[in-house]
């Protein structure tokens, strides 16, 4: 008897300002053969429609205001939620 192990994936994205490109990621992201259990958007203040869009697609939203936001703390919030 076989098994198969699945990972479980969590995808993090970080974004400012993506409307442009953000719903051709999710095209992306959907053709992969492994798929993500969840997407986590870490957004530095869009002041466009990059937030709705990717919540549309299904990512949870976290917003960091631009003031806040670097690299390392974008990361290890989203590693925390």
């Amino acid at each position: 008897m076989s098994s198969t192990i699945k990972p479980s994936i969590s995808l993090i994205i970080r974004s400012k300002n993506e409307q442009v490109t953000i719903a051709h990621l999710f095209r992306v992201i959907a053709a992969q053969t492994l798929k993500a259990q969840e997407v986590l958007l870490i957004d530095n203040d869009s002041s466009d429609n990059t937030k709705n869009i990717a919540k549309q697609l299904g990512a949870r939203i976290i917003n960091i205001p631009a003031d806040q936001f670097t690299h390392p703390y974008s990361c290890n919030l989203a590693v925390s939620k």
